[in-house]
């Protein structure tokens, strides 16, 4: 009975949400005389319609319930109930399926089906919430939700390896699909014609909505009663200061800013210590050879003068981290002018507003340049002597990365158009060597800070703070501890990952934060997906490991095999790794599969063979990560971007062919694709003497729609001069969207690419625009606010 409904209610939204999308298409023709923004009553259903891809069922189901005097609550109560009657007789059709099957993979396929049909009908009534006056407010948010569902419903179908009952699914399903697929192309439709004229109207009838839309406000009387909305995303997202990796970002954005706009533009890493904040050995995964550390350490002052001086410079750290904090934000919110002079002006004005500091905090500042007065003999600190004193707490900063890019020209700033008070060393900063493309985003990169924060910096009370720090930065240093701790050693409150997930209040807001202390945990993770905004880091991503070895071989279905599964919306990971050890042998097993909105991995690991990474729906963005595996080691339908990552190919099994990308686009009106920018694709060291023999190739469409798009990257010389390969004969080929911009490397060159249809080719910048961060997964809404480095544009 639970299937029924299940089944019933995915079909009942989806006629919610394509009527809702044809409503609001109607606001396009609005009438001359509606003058308060109300929407038309006519309603033109044959040309709604035609821009779908199956226009007879799509006139077929609504033209009972629109007419010319239809109006958005008629439309609705009836387009729920013919959508009722149709899922009745399919899910009759439906109970049969697979019932008396015996073996573990059918078996195991029905659990899943079940359990996407679940999420896909809780996603669709979520969507059905939205009014009238808020869609188009929330297209592009509706075209990735409306996909996923879609990825869902197909993914349920796939799971069935038997190919009678396989067959037999989609039959039950195509109606789903097809009323899916309407409701996204009206969607689409809408997005794209709506005059802007109308688009202002309903965003000023809509204002103070925000994120409200499916949970994103929380605390509203509407969303305590709607349990887990699709979206329940706290907006407030930068609640993670109160964790570790925020308490050391504002320290981190200073120290970035100065040394990002250095004579030498260096990737650099300093810490910087403040008296009264305990000390204990810290920890990270930190990689020489890509990171060093360089400690700076000032020593608490004797006498009163001392004390004031050390008061002034960190008052002046605090005035920089706040401005370049500013600067940031600007930078990333604002579009930066396309001209040279208009950027060295914005960046002159950030400086003025960093000069305006008092005169003796300038020239506190301008004594740090001095080596003798600030670095110690011992550069990289000792160890001994800061767990000596308990009022000194090293926070070590390591930064890599910095500024993605200065803009050519930048040399041309002279020191005459500063300020006659800005301190020389301030004059030298903004004279930087130019030599890098204008188009450059800038960007702080904050990578392998510590990841333990010690118990007893919670004593430190807001009075042991100067009156001059701001409110802002005291909650920083009045770090509170992670809400769970995870310990083999059963140092933490947990041994178990999963027993700390499940100990998560149901009733809780904001940001859970989980620390997952260093060591291998042979456990399969879910974080579930009515557990919103969770944040999840360990000790580094070969220290802190989540290991399983379920595989398709050994009678589980692609999605039942992953280790970890991110279903919740807003789950944020940092500095840990997942591994599925089934081996080449094992055909499918999935390290990581992701599955929630909006996620992000930040110095992760993930590693396999084939299907090591699945990206199963909605928006995820990955950060200096490194992805290891075979065939279709990464592969899925989300809108997934990595950026500045690794992508390790491995030593297949025999006969077998190398296969970085597999994307499972069904529908060209679904915004979704991978998208790999500023990365490196290289061989791991086993692969390597037989790269040029092993068949490698950046991916092949998994699906008919599939859409990839290799940009900025470096390319190894494994890939095949032909860059693609086939899934099976012509298929997809003529419908799929594979692109390339801006690579680099032997395996760069696409002279002798594959000259399918549906590849572009080498595509220009306007095209490229389009897969950039702050486009393809629109993150200038949500990204920014998880304070994971980024770049919005183009990163070279």
């Amino acid at each position: 009975m639970a299937n029924k409904i299940a089944v019933a209610s995915v079909i009942a939204a989806v006629g919610i949400v394509a009527v809702i999308g044809t409503i609001a298409a109607v606001t396009a023709s609005k009438k001359g005389g509606d003058k308060d923004g109300g929407m038309s009553a006519g309603v033109k259903l044959s040309t709604v319609c035609a821009s779908t891809l199956y226009p007879e069922k799509c006139e077929q189901s609504l033209k009972p319930v629109v007419n010319d005097t239809s109006n958005p609550e008629d439309v609705l109560r009836a387009a729920l109930n013919v959508a009722l009657d149709e899922v009745a007789a399919a899910f009759e059709r439906s109970e049969h399926i697979g019932k008396d099957a015996k073996d573990n993979l059918t078996r195991n396929a029905m659990d899943v089906c079940k359990k996407l049909l679940d999420d896909a009908t809780e996603d669709l009534r979520d969507m059905a919430r939205i009014k009238p006056v808020e869609v188009l407010d929330h297209v592009k948010d509706l075209r990735i939700w409306l996909s996923g569902v879609m990825t869902y419903v197909y993914t349920c179908a796939d799971g069935f390896e038997m190919p009678e009952l396989k067959e037999a699914m989609d039959k039950v399903l195509q109606n789903s699909t097809e009323l899916s697929s309407n409701a996204l192309a009206i969607i689409t439709r809408l997005g794209e014609l709506l005059p802007e004229e109308a688009k202002k109207v309903n965003a000023t009838a809509a204002a103070g909505h925000g994120r409200r839309l499916l949970g994103w406000q929380m605390g509203e009387a509407e969303e305590k009663t709607s349990g887990r909305g699709l979206l329940a995303v706290d907006d407030k997202l930068n609640v993670i200061a109160d964790v570790t990796d925020a308490s050391r970002q504002l320290l981190a954005d200073t120290l970035d800013e100065i040394e990002a706009l250095s004579d030498d533009a260096s990737r650099r890493q300093l810490g910087l210590m403040f008296a009264k904040l305990y000390s204990r050995g810290t920890k990270g995964d930190l990689l020489w050879r890509r990171r060093h550390l360089l400690s700076m350490s000032l020593t608490v002052m004797a006498n009163e003068e001392d004390e004031r001086r050390l008061i002034h410079m960190s008052n002046h750290l605090d005035t920089i981290a706040n401005m370049s904090t500013e600067i940031n934000r600007h930078l990333l919110a604002e579009e930066l002018p396309d001209d040279l002079d208009g950027r060295r002006q914005l960046l002159s004005r950030r400086l003025m507003e960093i000069n305006e500091v008092a005169d003796e905090a300038k020239r506190q500042l301008e004594a740090m340049d001095q080596p003798d007065r600030i670095l110690s003999a011992n550069a990289h600190g000792d160890p001994e002597e800061h767990a000596a004193d308990p009022y000194h707490r090293v926070l070590a900063t390591d930064l890599v990365g910095t500024f993605d890019g200065i803009e050519d020209g930048r040399s041309g700033l002279k020191s005459s158009d500063l300020p006659k008070s800005a301190p020389a060393n301030q004059r030298r900063l903004m004279q930087l060597p130019g030599g890098q493309k204008p188009n450059r985003l800038l960007t702080t990169d904050l990578v392998g800070t510590p990841d333990e924060i010690e118990d007893a910096r919670s004593g430190l009370k807001s009075s042991d703070l100067p009156k001059w720090v701001p409110g802002d930065l005291r909650r920083l240093l009045q770090v509170q501890k992670p809400n769970a701790v995870v310990a083999q050693d059963g140092s933490g409150g947990f041994k178990t990952i999963t027993a700390a997930i499940n100990a998560v209040p149901k009733t809780y807001k904001g940001r859970y934060v989980i620390y997952v202390k260093a060591g291998t945990y042979k456990e399969y993770v879910t974080v579930p997906k009515n557990m919103a905004n969770v944040f999840m880091y360990g000790d580094g991503p070969t220290r802190t490991v989540v290991t399983g070895d379920k595989s398709n071989t050994g009678g589980f279905a692609t999605i039942a095999t992953r280790t970890f599964s991110a279903e919740g919306n807003g789950f944020i990971c940092k500095n840990m790794g997942f591994v599925n050890t089934a081996g080449p042998d094992g055909h499918q097993a999935v390290a990581l599969h992701v599955q929630g909105d909006m996620s992000v991995f930040f110095n992760c690991r993930f590693e396999g063979y084939q299907d090591t990474l699945y990206v199963h729906a909605n928006r995820q963005f990955f950060r200096n990560c490194e992805v290891l595996g075979t065939v279709d080691f990464i592969f899925g339908n989300s809108a997934a971007l990595f950026q500045n990552c690794l992508v390790t190919v491995r030593k297949p099994g025999i006969s077998q062919s190398n296969m970085v990308t597999a994307h499972g686009r069904t529908d060209p009106n679904m915004p979704t694709g991978i998208v790999l920018q500023s990365c490196r694709i290289v061989p791991e060291q086993a692969l390597f003497p037989d790269r040029l023999k092993v068949a490698s190739y950046l991916g092949r469409p998994w699906k008919e729609y599939a859409r990839t798009v290799i940009m900025e990257s470096t390319i190894g010389d494994l890939i095949k001069p032909e860059g693609w390969s086939e899934w099976m004969g012509d298929f997809g080929l003529k419908t799929l969207y594979y692109a390339e911009y801006g690579n680099s490397g032997p395996g760069a060159g696409t002279s002798k690419r594959i000259n399918w249809p549906g590849y572009r080719g080498i595509i220009g910048q306007a095209e490229a625009t389009q897969f950039t961060p702050g486009v393809f997964i629109d993150a200038m809404t949500w990204l920014k606010a998880t304070g994971t480095p980024n770049v919005m544009g183009f990163t070279k």
